[in-house]
């Protein structure tokens, strides 16, 4: 349960949809979760609640290889939840930003273009706290491509990552 447990340890509720999500539901996040996490964190479900769901007791029960089966289950557990699939793919956008923010004592070259490539990922959303060079702004290579723009953008990178995770988690 290595990527659930991480999860948990940022304060973010586990639900179905979040695992959907890091399953099979979405093109950015899927494949992140394994068949046998899923089906061991089924389990641990089981041995925590007396009353589980029938469709959790067969998950519990599946085998690895039943990636299908495995899914719709997933799907069926989701679809029961009272969750938003738009704030569980914030979770998991905020945890790749997260473990993906290059270190401030790397190289600013190289930094910016690490921060960049984390957005480009997500097609370039517009609360994406990175800026691009010469992308709706006038700024030139030299300008952008500075230690002191790297560690602006760095900075507004973990501004932005507090932010998400406040408003994640006054959403849960």
């Amino acid at each position: 349960m290595r990527k659930l447990e991480n999860i948990k340890i940022k304060g973010f509720c586990i639900t179905w949809k979040l695992i959907d999500l890091g399953y099979k539901g979405c093109d950015y996040f899927q494949n992140e979760l394994s068949t046998r996490e899923i089906i061991d964190y089924a389990i641990s479900i089981m041995m925590d609640d007396e009353n589980t769901d029938n469709i959790i007791t067969d998950l519990a029960c599946e085998y690895e290889t039943q990636e299908d089966k495995v899914d719709r289950y997933v799907k069926q557990l989701a679809e029961k939840e009272n969750t938003e699939y738009d704030l569980e793919y914030r979770k998991w956008r905020v945890l790749y930003v997260m473990q993906n923010l290059p270190n401030p004592e790397m190289e600013f070259i190289n930094g910016l273009i690490e921060l960049g490539d984390i957005w480009a990922k997500f097609d370039f959303p517009s609360d994406s706290p990175h800026v691009y060079q010469s992308r709706q702004n006038d700024m030139t290579p030299e300008q952008y491509y500075t230690q002191e723009n790297f560690s602006k953008l760095l900075s507004k990178h973990k501004e932005w990552i507090d932010s998400e995770v406040n408003h994640i988690l006054t959403r849960m």
